[in-house]
């Protein structure tokens, strides 16, 4: 499934990202260990974790960088498909970027996550 840069990131210092209507966050073990952990008694307080993926970049045909699931997203019926997808491209210099955001910070936390991608044997692991 293709994964791309989720527009309304507003803060933070890791890109978040969007895959079949999930919100997608870098892997931290210890806020993955709380959502698997939390009670029947807060979660309908806390966002939903529904699992873990990897994330891998390729080079589609027209110069950009398309970010890839090791598998399909399907655990819930109706994924959003309105977000606005943000393409991500290598510049002359090697550098990731993007001109679709409409949030400069969201951009330099997403083509910086982006740009760790592309570091041999280097993939995201993102929980949703």
């Amino acid at each position: 499934m293709n994964v791309t840069g989720f527009s309304h990131q507003v803060g933070g210092h890791f890109g978040i990202f969007t895959c079949g209507g999930h919100i997608c966050k870098p892997l931290n073990s210890k806020e993955l260990a709380f959502y698997k952990e939390i009670g029947d008694r807060f979660a309908p307080f806390t966002a939903q974790c529904c699992g873990t993926i990897s994330i891998q970049p390729r080079n589609s045909r027209d110069d950009g960088l398309v970010l890839t699931t090791d598998r399909p997203v399907l655990c819930h019926p109706n994924p959003s498909s309105s977000e606005k997808q943000l393409i991500f491209r290598l510049n002359k210099n090697g550098r990731v970027e993007s001109d679709q955001h409409f949030n400069e910070w969201a951009k330099q936390c997403q083509t910086r996550s982006v740009q760790k991608l592309l570091k041999p044997a280097n993939g995201l692991n993102a929980f949703f």
